[in-house]
């Protein structure tokens, strides 16, 4: 049985790679769109005529931004959502069976149910920055790949050469990437304030402030639990009745997150206060990993302070 909401139009929008599955709550109506400029030209103009409270689709690791950005960009709401929060909503619901049509219904629901926040209008600047980053994060894994076959005992010294040369070109194309990101950042006036300023703090590099600005365009803007959550290094408290159990981090920015730790780790030797944060922790019996995780989300909070400042003043 469709659940209708009691106030509103909710839209939810399954995203494939070559379609889109669409569900319309309360009317309970649905259809499919194939993914193409023209598709998603259609699609908008049926929306606009809906005039819907909210358009929700989950994130599916990039394919979803093309469509989220023409409808946020015509001034639609439209929130990107995590994937496993709708999926417990499902189970919630007793819904096990899992197909395009049903998923978007389902995201309809969910919407309708949570009525997640909203994405910002879309920025060209922040979309080619995200995808910089996001190709150079693939550079990366390739370097590793191609580093970890470069064992002479593994292999014959033909293909070591081959590995040695493909080695090169993808660093050169690294440092190319990362000249380009560079030049973006400086070219803009905020970021490249917020750049700065952020590589002020002891242990944050030009990796760490890139990785803020891209996957944390809202830092400044937030509170210091708001950040913490989107970057997943908020606790998670697991207690019931008089049982106290371990805290925990979860979920989150994952590129955002990486790039926090592998700083707090700096941090934790040579920032002053950060430093004896570290060694507090670990006098009073807290493990290694759970140490830094609270560095980092220390650090996330210092440096969101001075983004903070840094608008203000600008």
């Amino acid at each position: 049985m469709t659940q209708i909401p009691e106030h509103g139009r909710f839209v939810g929008i399954d995203v494939a790679k070559k379609h889109l599955d669409v569900h319309v709550l309360p009317e309970g109506k649905s259809w499919r769109m194939d993914y193409t400029p023209a598709g998603l030209a259609r699609l908008l103009e049926q929306l606009e005529k809906l005039a819907p409270t909210l358009i929700a689709m989950e994130a599916s690791g990039g394919y979803e931004r093309a469509c989220a950005d023409c409808l946020a960009g015509a001034g639609l709401a439209v929130a990107v959502i995590n994937p496993r929060l709708v999926r417990r909503f499902a189970g919630s619901l007793g819904k096990l069976a899992k197909t395009d049509q049903i998923d978007a219904a389902i995201i309809a629901r969910y919407a309708a149910f949570a009525k997640p926040s909203t994405r910002h209008t879309p920025d060209p600047a922040q979309a080619m920055l995200m995808a910089l980053t996001m190709r150079r994060r693939q550079l990366v894994g390739m370097i590793v790949m191609e580093k970890q076959r470069t064992d002479p005992g593994h292999v014959h010294p033909a293909i070591l050469a081959d590995i040695r040369r493909h080695l090169r070109v993808l660093e050169k194309e690294q440092a190319k990437l990362e000249a380009r990101i560079n030049a973006l950042i400086a070219s803009h006036p905020v970021w490249a304030r917020i750049n700065a300023a952020l590589q002020q703090v002891t242990g944050v590099g030009q990796q760490t402030a890139t990785a803020l600005i891209t996957h944390l365009p809202e830092i400044g803007t937030l509170n210091r639990r708001q950040v913490a959550a989107l970057a997943g290094l908020a606790p998670i408290n697991r207690d019931s009745g008089t049982h106290r159990g371990r805290r925990f981090v979860q979920g989150g920015r994952q590129p955002l997150k990486t790039a926090l730790y592998l700083a707090a780790l700096s941090a934790a030797r040579h920032h002053p206060t950060l430093k004896l944060f570290y060694k507090s922790l670990r006098n009073a019996g807290k493990a290694p990993k759970s140490a830094l995780i609270a560095v980092a989300r220390k650090l996330l909070i210092i440096l969101n302070a001075v983004a903070r400042e840094t608008i203000i003043t600008a």
